[in-house]
């Protein structure tokens, strides 16, 4: 006896019509034709609800049915390849996902340039000194504020580099006005004076101020 002839003898057996299966196993009247005249099979999950359902054991429904025990091998295996393959994709999803997030999280941190709204140079005298000041207007969200900034300069370059940074916060402020300022006491004796600044860059907060000496 084929499997599909075994369903409909255990559904007859509890004097049920093939629509009132379909709603208890949440499948399309069709369908369980369709598993009555053996034109397709049940998946595993379905044959273990039907062999419940009709209170037959799965040994019972699958004897004899060569066929089906074969497709119920393969989807098996299948199956456990799939999972497997599931799992290796998801622990490599994983760490790519938090490292990515890590990515956005660290550059939200670096105050972009469309958030300077303004720079300007005090020098308190003609040249660079000890007193000299970068001010910088910068904008910020509800979600961040100013957290400080990074510095780079030496007494031999012709420029220096100014990185601004912010923390997350849900009391960050609109607009603020942050004075920065510079050391440059290496500076005083050399004459060297401002030529002009520049937001460097459309992918970093980096203030270049470039200057010349004069001799």
């Amino acid at each position: 006896m084929k499997i599909g002839e075994k369903i409909k003898e255990g559904r007859l057996n509890k004097e049920w019509t093939q629509e009132e299966v379909a709603k208890i196993l949440h499948v399309s009247r069709s369908t369980v034709s369709s598993w009555e005249v053996n034109r397709t099979y049940p998946d595993l999950d379905l044959l273990v609800a039907l062999s419940d359902l009709y209170d037959i054991s799965l040994d019972v429904i699958l004897r004899e049915d060569e066929q089906m025990i074969e497709d119920i091998v393969k989807e098996t295996k299948n199956s456990k390849k799939r999972r497997r393959w599931n799992i290796i994709l998801l622990l490599m999803f994983i760490p790519v996902t938090l490292f990515l997030g890590y990515r956005v999280w660290s550059a939200s941190l670096v105050v972009s340039p469309n958030q300077i709204e303004d720079v300007k140079l005090k020098l308190n005298g003609n040249n660079l000194n000890s007193e000299s000041q970068l001010l910088v207007t910068l904008n910020t969200d509800s979600f961040h504020e100013y957290s400080g900034y990074w510095m780079e300069s030496t007494e031999d370059s012709d420029t220096i580099t100014v990185e601004f940074y912010q923390d997350y916060s849900l009391s960050g402020k609109q607009k603020e006005r942050i004075a920065v300022p510079i050391d440059l006491t290496h500076f005083e004796s050399s004459q060297k004076k401002i030529e002009n600044i520049e937001i460097k860059g459309s992918d970093s907060s980096n203030i270049k101020v470039v200057f010349n000496i004069n001799e």
